[in-house]
């Protein structure tokens, strides 16, 4: 049984801690990828236009791994070097100003996103035990 945990929802966090870790998988990762779209778009809006390789290079990351699905928006590499200072625009320097654009984007579309990914499990919940229902029934015969 795979730990899930939705602040807030305990009948959601029941329904899909009691699917397999595959079905728990099937239903979270879509969910949290639609969720931090929103994370990503806003923070390619807010980052600092130098050259247009720090927003090319922000990206969002979902992974399912032993039931547990993790996600984050974070700074791809390989866009001309904009992986090496991205957390300077971030945090700043002793002489250069900070010029968040991370943690602003997340504070500022924490609740949709988190709207988003409750809506979207519900939505996946009821594909998926659907699936699985048919699937059993496949077998019984």
């Amino acid at each position: 049984m795979p730990d899930f945990w939705v602040a807030g929802d305990l009948p959601l966090q029941f329904a899909i801690s009691s699917l397999t870790e595959r079905s728990a998988g099937d239903v979270m990762k879509p969910a949290i990828n639609k969720g931090l779209t929103v994370v990503n778009k806003e923070a390619k809006r807010l980052a600092p236009v130098d050259s247009k390789n720090l927003k090319k290079a922000i990206g969002k990351f979902v992974r399912a791994r032993k039931g547990i699905v993790t996600g984050k928006v974070t700074i791809r590499r390989g866009y001309d070097g904009a992986a090496k200072y991205a957390h300077m625009q971030e945090f700043g320097t002793q002489n250069i100003p900070a010029q968040p654009f991370l943690r602003p984007a997340l504070a500022n579309k924490k609740e949709a996103a988190l709207k988003i990914v409750r809506e979207e499990a519900r939505k996946n919940l009821v594909k998926e035990t659907r699936k699985l229902k048919r699937r059993a029934a496949r077998k019984g015969r």
